[in-house]
């Protein structure tokens, strides 16, 4: 879900940074998925994940959640969204900050950067990609900042 969410921001920041209107095919049930989203997700903007698979907590996803959070601040100026982001920001700093060597991912994936250097890759570079559109969509269009305290709703 989350990903449909950051695939029709993506085209909605397209459309907008080039002045046209997207068709309004792109927001059908858009209001609705994002309430289910919404509703699994914790306040510090970490995805309530059931278990049961084998894909890397608080990755993939969860990195495709900024895009979906900024199109919901946009659109609709969900203050919760913008809170989400703040959040999910913070944790990724901490994270960062406890790597110690430029990486996203490396201490708490260091046996998957082994076992599976493709996937490991893969989600670095997701990290890296969906903070950058986050910075670039906040540079190209006026977004608003967070007024609740990440963890807070």
């Amino acid at each position: 879900m989350v990903i449909c969410l950051s695939n029709v921001a993506m085209l909605h920041f397209f459309y907008k940074k080039r002045g046209l209107a997207p068709p309004e095919a792109l927001y059908h049930h858009l209001q609705e998925l994002w309430e289910v989203v919404k509703n699994f997700t914790f306040p510090d903007g970490r995805l309530l994940r059931i278990g049961g698979d084998t894909r890397a907590r608080y990755c993939y996803c969860q990195d495709y959640a900024i895009p979906a959070w900024l199109l919901m601040a946009d659109i609709s100026q969900d203050s919760e969204a913008l809170a989400f982001e703040a959040g999910w920001l913070a944790q990724v700093e901490k994270e960062l900050a406890a790597n110690g060597d430029g990486s996203f991912l490396s201490d708490r994936l260091k046996e998957l950067s082994i076992t599976s250097p493709l996937y490991y890759t893969r989600l670095e570079a997701d990290r890296a990609a969906t903070l950058s559109m986050g910075l670039y969509w906040r540079r190209i269009s006026p977004l608003p900042t967070s007024t609740i305290e990440p963890g807070k709703k």
